[in-house]
């Protein structure tokens, strides 16, 4: 009888043993996965909610010395599954989506993309936030990975409407309800 009993507390003991490497192995997975949520996986209302157009248009001459414009079409950004290259402001964002985010292109394209701005808290978001986001440069030199090059520069224009529009501030560039963004690549200035 004392012997059988001895045994039993072995075994027990030697369970026990087994269990606490696959009890901490589960902890581990547990806390990991937790960890690898995207912070702005929060529902709740936004403060701020509103969208910006930006057209990016890209000219290039032809042999005869007139100029090409082709649109470039942003594929989004922002959102699961799309570039999103910044965790800056991911604890703003609402649903899944940092709070400056692009849904993919519509089709037809109407000359525009749409910057969408919802933010659970109050925030200056900036031109440059949402190209970090993107994982794309933006500057007179440099926007879109296109360095200038032979004249050709790229400029930046901002207003509520054409006749209004101004140059713009570039990365600083605060992206404001009711404004449109407007950057072109070519050898004239925009606006």
């Amino acid at each position: 009888m004392g012997r059988s009993r001895e045994d039993a507390r072995k075994r027990r003991r030697r369970l026990f043993y087994y269990f606490i490497p696959i009890i901490a192995l589960a902890l581990s997975v547990s806390v990991y996965a937790v960890g690898l949520q995207p912070k702005s996986c929060q529902t709740g209302s936004a403060v701020m909610s509103y969208g910006v157009q930006i057209s990016i248009q890209y000219a290039h001459p032809l042999a005869n010395g007139t100029n090409v414009v082709n649109f470039i079409v942003p594929s989004g950004a922002g959102e699961a599954g799309l570039a999103w290259n910044t965790h800056t402001f991911d604890s703003n964002g609402l649903d899944c989506k940092y709070p400056l985010y692009m849904d993919p292109p519509t089709n037809p394209y109407r000359g525009y993309s749409l910057i969408n701005v919802v933010s659970n808290v109050y925030h200056n978001y900036t031109l440059g936030d949402f190209f970090a986001v993107w994982g794309m440069t933006l500057g007179q030199n440099n926007t879109i990975n296109q360095p200038a090059a032979n004249g050709y520069y790229w400029w930046m224009c901002v207003g509520p409407s054409q006749s209004l529009q101004r140059p713009g501030a570039w990365g600083a560039e605060p992206l404001v309800n009711y404004n449109s963004i407007s950057l072109k690549y070519g050898n004239e200035p925009l606006c």
